[in-house]
């Protein structure tokens, strides 16, 4: 979803957006996470919900993880 004419394409006639999306490197990325959910927010069937997946390690529910890593802060970032 990080070019606006591929997620035009892909979207526009979708019922629901579950969001899995993430960029290859994520240190100092913050940038191409927040242009995917843009571009998906956008491009989005008229009325389509959507929905940002992510894991319980980035609301530190889970004590035995780390509190300190680039997908927690990118995922909580975005």
């Amino acid at each position: 979803m990080g070019n606006e004419d591929d997620a035009k394409r892909i979207l526009s006639d979708c019922k629901l957006v579950a969001d899995f999306g993430w960029p290859g490197r994520t240190v100092g990325r913050f940038e191409d996470l927040a242009r995917q959910i843009r571009n998906t927010v956008r491009n989005a069937a008229l009325g389509a919900p959507y929905v940002f997946i992510s894991t319980q390690s980035v609301y530190q529910l889970d004590p035995a993880v780390s509190k300190f890593s680039a997908y927690r802060l990118a995922k909580r970032y975005a």
